[in-house]
């Protein structure tokens, strides 16, 4: 993916000789408002992905999670946890086996960090059919603490 340009280098264009020179080129063409909305919509658009939350590892390491929880895969799931997690997750995957499960608007984003703790809040939600009933279980008022392992992220606990 494309990273946006920083905003600064933006406006230091927008104000550059060149950019007036561009705008002077437009004018004797009569495009001069035209030249300047389109560096106009450059600039909101850069300074709108500058804002942008990204996806980290520790981020992508907790929807990892939650998608192998989701698909009941429990091999996958332990994989993705710390050894102190293990009993806990199992159980929230034991909660979730018998019954079809989706991620509804999962989004994910590091928060904080405590040390070498990462700290990932999420929005959306693991949805659950029960038969005729449907049961929504919220994940945005959960933290996950997630610790890096080597190469890896690791989930090891939420909080809420």
């Amino acid at each position: 993916m494309a990273e946006a340009l920083p905003s600064s280098l933006v406006v230091r264009l927008l104000f550059s000789k060149t950019a007036c020179s561009v705008i002077k080129l437009a004018a004797s063409c009569g495009m001069e408002k035209s030249v300047k909305s389109v560096f106009l919509v450059l600039l909101l658009a850069s300074l709108l992905t500058a804002c942008a939350p990204a996806q980290t590892p520790a981020s992508d390491a907790v929807e990892g999670f939650l998608q192998a929880l989701s698909d009941k895969d429990e091999a996958l799931m332990l994989s993705q946890v710390c050894a102190g997690y293990e009993s806990d997750a199992l159980l929230e995957f034991d909660a979730l086996a018998q019954v079809e499960t989706e991620l509804k608007d999962v989004s994910c984003q590091q928060a904080d960090t405590e040390g070498v703790t990462a700290l990932v809040t999420c929005t959306g939600s693991i949805v659950s059919n029960y038969g005729s009933e449907l049961f929504s279980y919220d994940l945005t008022g959960r933290t996950y603490h997630v610790e890096e392992d080597g190469d890896n992220w690791l989930v090891c606990r939420y909080t809420k």
